[in-house]
């Protein structure tokens, strides 16, 4: 799939979406610039609506800096989902 834009779910700043599925929702805590892109530091949750009548569950946070709607620099993340691996810093040698 290829990556696309999305407004946050009031509808006023765009996100960028690298892996876009249907039913995805994000809410974008942080400002914007004028052309509605998210800006600066803040956080970013990812929500999934797998049905019409099911409430829309989290599943992915994120916090870091935006430049045009796009994480830039180190980001910290928080998932719902396990990892098939512990991160590297985790494993035992």
């Amino acid at each position: 799939m290829v990556a696309t834009r999305l407004l946050s779910k009031d509808g006023t700043t765009i996100i960028w979406n690298n892996h876009p599925k249907g039913g995805d929702i994000a809410i974008w805590s942080g400002k914007r610039g004028r052309d509605e892109y998210a800006r600066g530091f803040g956080a970013l949750a990812w929500y999934k609506k797998e049905s019409l009548f099911r409430k829309a569950q989290l599943y992915r946070r994120y916090w870091g800096n935006m430049s045009e709607g796009k994480f830039s620099g180190p980001v910290n993340v928080y998932s719902l989902q396990r990892l098939a691996l512990p991160p590297r810093s985790l494993r035992r040698k």
